[in-house]
């Protein structure tokens, strides 16, 4: 088999979650039209390459202590990433909320009303100036996407270096970077709408994503309930990406 084949192959293992998103989607009865789609998908290659460039920029010590382990952990690491994904949708967000105001779509992707300035859920889908916001689902499910789409690349770029890493990642950095995704995108909803107090779950994604890298590494029982860890919290996120009866940001 020629090496384009095989990483061919393994593009399409990495992405295969994204794909399986599409379908929980619909299953769910919440559709998305393929820009916003193409939008979050691009919003995760960005995320990720501003991560590693904030990565760049930030120090490493080279002399190992467990405060500097767990500066890695928290700040170097985990921070980052989040803090990419983070800036990214806020763009996102804004830049859709712009298009809102000017009346280009004034139905939210996913069906269900623009909530208020406020948190309240409007009994109408059409745009006025007193009801400029994005519903917070649509928020959850593109952090969600942008989230898979993050790992997705991460994970091609990994397991072109090591295949079997592919099969490990689909139950462990890629349910974990799509939790983190989905919370990251709550929380810059809540900047973009002013609900300041919506970036805990922010501060989640950090806190969940520092423990997950420093369980995963170590194998057997910690590498487990680190995966394990991954897999509940992607379940538990993926309740927020609901329909209008849904307002986290009250």
């Amino acid at each position: 088999m020629s090496g384009i084949v095989v990483v061919l192959i393994l593009v399409s293992v990495s992405f295969l979650p994204v794909g399986l998103s599409v379908l929980w989607f619909r299953r769910r009865a919440l559709s998305i039209p393929p820009i916003f789609f193409l939008v979050f998908l691009a919003g995760g290659v960005l995320s990720l390459i501003l991560a590693l460039l904030l990565q760049s920029v930030i120090p490493q010590n080279g002399v190992y202590s467990k405060w500097t382990s767990l500066f890695d952990l928290f700040i170097r690491i985990s921070a980052s990433e989040e803090g990419a994904r983070l800036v990214i949708l806020f763009v996102i967000f804004h830049v859709i909320g712009v298009f809102y105001k000017r009346g280009i779509n004034n139905h939210c992707p996913f069906g269900a009303p623009l909530p208020a300035p406020m948190g309240e859920i409007p009994k109408t889908t059409r745009y006025t100036p007193e009801k400029p916001m994005l519903f917070e689902g649509f928020a959850a499910g593109g952090g969600l996407l942008l989230g898979l789409s993050f790992a997705a690349v991460e994970s091609a770029v990994y397991a072109t270096a090591n295949p079997e890493l592919a099969v490990l990642r689909m139950i462990s950095s890629i349910p974990l970077h799509a939790a983190c995704g989905i919370r990251c995108g709550i929380a810059a909803f809540s900047l973009y709408s002013r609900h300041f107090w919506g970036i805990r779950h922010f501060i989640f994604a950090i806190v969940l994503h520092s423990f997950f890298n420093f369980m995963l590494p170590f194998g057997g029982l910690r590498a487990a309930l680190g995966i394990l860890l991954a897999l509940s919290s992607l379940a538990s996120s993926a309740r927020l990406i609901g329909g209008p009866e849904r307002s986290f940001l009250k």
